[in-house]
């Protein structure tokens, strides 16, 4: 009998350790499928308070991702030689040589470098060669415009997602051009109205272009 007993036991302790282990393994797998559960209803639910996205239509609202090429519609250049502060010169990508003018932004002129330049020429000249000598920008193609009367290039121009041109108008290192309506006018020119009231740059002491832009020299 006690041979017997010892029989079962040794045969009863596997069945019940795999029991065991089995019932462990279950426990396992459900708090798994609880976990991803969870997981998946705490998604549904970011969803669900999320904005739908929208763009602006007239006065409805959609939203749309924009693809880069039709954001940008220009190309890149290294500015190699800077002539006034909304004239130099850059380098394509292509290998040729290019002159730029800045659309909607004219600096005082150096005309005639020893005898003839507008005052804070030389400044404007400087602060635009500080900016973006040596250094790749953006030229983006402005509606509408092409080349100026002297065959140069017109481009709004782009440092690291910077308006230059609005840039130098606002610090008074060039006016808004009036003359030659573009899609930036009204900014422009509210950027120089701005430089006026704090008489920066070329509408300081120094100059007197409140007169005649054209008679004012160095």
């Amino acid at each position: 009998m006690k041979k017997i007993a010892i029989i079962l036991t040794i045969l009863l302790i596997p069945t019940a350790t795999s029991a065991q282990e089995w019932g462990s393994a279950n426990s396992e797998r459900f708090k798994a499928h609880a976990r991803a559960a969870a997981r998946r209803e705490h998604r549904l639910m970011q969803h669900a308070v999320q904005p739908a996205p929208v763009i602006r239509f007239q006065r409805r609202v959609i939203n749309l991702p924009f693809s880069p090429r039709r954001l940008q519609s220009g190309r890149m250049g290294r500015v190699i030689e800077v002539m006034d502060g909304s004239i130099f010169t850059v380098l394509l990508e292509n290998g040729m040589m290019q002159e730029v003018r800045i659309l909607g932004a004219e600096a005082p002129e150096i005309i005639r470098p020893e005898t003839y330049q507008q005052c804070y020429s030389r400044e404007a000249r400087a602060a635009l060669a500080k900016q973006i000598l040596g250094k790749s920008v953006f030229l983006q193609k402005p509606d509408g415009y092409n080349r100026d009367s002297y065959r140069r290039k017109l481009y709004y121009i782009q440092l690291n997602g910077r308006d230059v041109g609005a840039w130098m108008i606002r610090n008074g290192y060039a006016f808004a051009d009036k003359k030659n309506a573009h899609s930036r006018t009204t900014r422009y020119i509210d950027l120089e109205l701005d430089a006026r009231e704090y008489d920066r740059g070329l509408w300081s002491f120094r100059c007197d272009y409140e007169i005649d832009a054209d008679e004012v020299i160095n």
